[in-house]
């Protein structure tokens, strides 16, 4: 079986879709690596901008402070004494 077309034409649209299928599988391969790299920029933004986001609001807001270990609160304080700052903690499920 011989696969190499017989007449002229033959063999220049075979070497001439064969180049057009190496550009377009170069493309290709261009196009997708570039989108992975501008996807995982925009995901690397994205979270570095909610961290820088949230310690500019924790910076802003500050601890709840209370005056004592056990002050009517949903905290147990027993391992904190001895220090000077109380902060409340509360956990909801």
């Amino acid at each position: 079986m011989n696969l190499i077309p017989r007449s002229l034409f033959a063999r220049l649209m075979a070497i001439w879709l064969l180049g057009i299928a190496l550009v377009l599988a170069a493309s290709f391969a261009l196009f997708v690596g570039e989108r992975e790299r501008v996807g995982r920029a925009a995901l690397f933004e994205g979270v570095a901008q909610e961290v820088a986001t949230t310690a500019d609001v924790l910076d802003h807001l500050g601890p709840p402070m209370y005056s004592q270990p056990n002050s009517n609160t949903n905290y147990y304080g027993g391992f904190d004494i001895g220090r000077f700052v109380y902060m409340k903690y509360q956990q909801n499920f």
